[in-house]
């Protein structure tokens, strides 16, 4: 959406997706109009006429123009884990694995019944 704006003044408005824009308030008299855009050049409109009691049309023929940009580098590793990382540790006191339901106080079975700990079964190969 382009900017359009009265030159010399705080008044503008900011054009719709089919270019249209008012400007209200505006006494009667000769303006300047400029109109700016991302990508585009500026167009400035002299001498736009702006009659009591009547809607005034100005037509803009904004031409593309060249950004120029920095050179922008892109560096790997923000996201890399650490080469050495504890996947995760689990401190499990006596009471804890008494009070266990189900694993009649044997260590293994707690461990099966943690979030996260799979087994290969019984009939692994070792």
């Amino acid at each position: 959406m382009a900017n359009v704006i009265i030159v010399g003044t705080s008044l503008g408005s900011t054009a719709d997706e089919g270019g249209r824009f008012v400007i209200r308030d505006l006494e009667p008299g000769t303006y300047q109009v400029r109109a700016s855009y991302v990508g585009y050049r500026t167009f400035v409109h002299d001498d736009i006429v702006v009659a009591h009691s009547r809607s005034t049309t100005a037509l803009f023929n904004l031409q593309p123009a060249d950004i120029q940009m920095k050179e922008v580098s892109v560096v790997g590793g923000y996201f890399q884990k650490p080469s050495e990382q504890v996947v995760s540790i689990r401190t499990l006191s006596a009471q804890e694995i008494r009070r266990s339901p189900g694993s009649a106080e044997d260590i293994f079975r707690v461990m099966q019944s943690l979030p996260g700990v799979a087994t290969a079964g019984g009939k692994s190969a070792h």
